[in-house]
């Protein structure tokens, strides 16, 4: 295995594309607490606005493990 790194000098490019993609925070949508929605569910609350950050966060984070880390592509994300 020594020997095959050697000759493949770009084997650890799992780890440089890593560092090279960042997840990003999601956006902050406290703005929209309290407006009118058009659907007949009323009023966007602070809890929603919550929930659909943690929901996007946590997609955004599974989706990432699939492309970027050897680990994950192999066996189920979910």
């Amino acid at each position: 295995m020594a020997e095959w790194i050697r000759k493949n000098p770009h084997a650890n490019w799992e780890a440089e594309e890593r560092e090279r993609h960042t997840l990003q925070p999601s956006a902050d949508n406290t703005c929209l607490v309290r407006q009118l929605q058009r659907q007949t569910y009323g009023r966007v609350a602070e809890h929603d606005v919550k929930l659909r950050k943690n929901e996007v966060e946590r997609a955004a984070t599974a989706g990432f493990g699939v492309f970027h880390s050897a680990d994950d592509l192999g066996r189920s994300v979910l």
